[in-house]
């Protein structure tokens, strides 16, 4: 080891330490020393953030997902509402033609019956005026 008079404490540190191999001046300074446990911290603290951004984006989704359910329900009732009251209305009026049928069906079907065999042919209006 070879030691010579210096100024400085810091030099004498790296004139100290520079005679072992492994260790170099580089490393013992304050700026370029980076612990091993800050490195694993800093990777824990990452890890545990993305765990409860997506905690928290589960539970958003979950309270949209339950908000739109309410609105939906709120909605749709007012549908089946009107749904129902239109399936009312048609029932009244199909009973209003079954009894109008009853009613006049005989007369319907005895026109039709007497169209169909009571021929009389009788020429065009606009043959007659031609003629």
């Amino acid at each position: 080891m070879v030691r010579r008079m210096c100024r400085s404490t810091w030099e004498i540190a790296i004139l100290t330490l520079s005679d072992s191999p492994l260790r170099t001046p580089q490393a013992f300074r304050p700026s370029s020393i980076i612990p091993i446990n800050v490195l694993v911290d800093r990777t824990k603290r990452i890890r545990e953030a993305k765990s409860e951004a997506q905690k928290e984006i589960e539970e958003y989704r979950k309270q949209k997902e339950e908000e739109f359910k309410k609105f939906e329900a709120e909605h749709s009732s007012g549908y089946k509402k009107a749904e129902e009251d239109a399936n009312k209305e048609a029932e009244v009026k199909l009973q209003e033609i079954k009894d109008a049928g009853n009613e006049r069906g005989g007369k319907v079907i005895e026109t039709l019956i007497h169209a169909l065999v009571d021929v009389k042919p009788e020429p065009s209006e606009k043959i007659v005026i031609k003629a």
